[in-house]
């Protein structure tokens, strides 16, 4: 019994963390088995998490489910989001909001630390063929992505619509939360204060 707590007590509290606070998403990518430590929830569902997985640092890290956040953790992110696929964890919000799911796509670039400027930003993601707005009504196409800034950084990004280009029901975004799960938004400014995730100040478009 007490080793299967001992387990049980090595999952959440980094990936908590790094949804929870304004952390670096670099170092949370450098190592897997870090997003599944101690932690004192026993709500958040991380009943996928295969133990026998856990690599060592820097190996390239094997997939898992990603974790769907229990009630309390999910509001304390935002009063407007629920779950809506549970996702994996080597992919995080910019990987998905380009695209990308497949296995190994974490994306984000070393230079970025723990976040870029929002003029950084721009080139890069200039480079990639999207146009970017701060009116909506100009954003046209099925790969829109909405930017959010916290203390001056790009810290989190969404989609408007899925990676095949369809809406969501009363989805206004859809994203990627760290190792977690994807989860969805009533509005495109839904985060609270506390979260990390800043607000929208971009939208992305080809």
């Amino acid at each position: 019994m007490k080793n299967k707590l001992m387990k049980r007590l090595l999952v959440l509290s980094t990936t908590i963390s790094i949804i929870l606070s304004n952390s670096n998403p670099v170092k949370a990518a450098q190592c897997y088995k870090n997003w599944y430590l101690t932690s004192n929830c026993f709500n958040c569902d991380d009943s996928a998490y295969n133990a026998s997985q856990a690599d060592s640092c820097p190996a390239k890290h094997p997939r898992q489910n990603g974790i769907k956040l229990c009630t309390s953790h999910l509001s304390s992110m935002s009063s407007t989001a629920s779950y809506y696929k549970r996702g994996f964890s080597d992919y995080n919000c910019l990987a998905y909001a380009l695209g990308k799911n497949d296995v190994q796509s974490w994306t984000w670039p070393s230079t970025w630390g723990d976040g870029p400027s929002l003029s950084t930003f721009k080139n890069w993601i200039s480079a990639k063929g999207y146009r970017y707005t701060t009116n909506a009504s100009q954003a046209t196409g099925k790969n829109i992505i909405y930017v959010y800034v916290n203390n001056n950084k790009v810290v989190h990004f969404a989609r408007k619509y899925t990676l095949d280009g369809q809406s969501v029901s009363g989805a206004a975004t859809i994203s990627k939360w760290g190792a977690c799960s994807l989860y969805k938004t009533t509005n495109v400014n839904p985060y609270n204060s506390g979260s990390g995730y800043g607000t929208m100040q971009l939208i992305c478009y080809k």
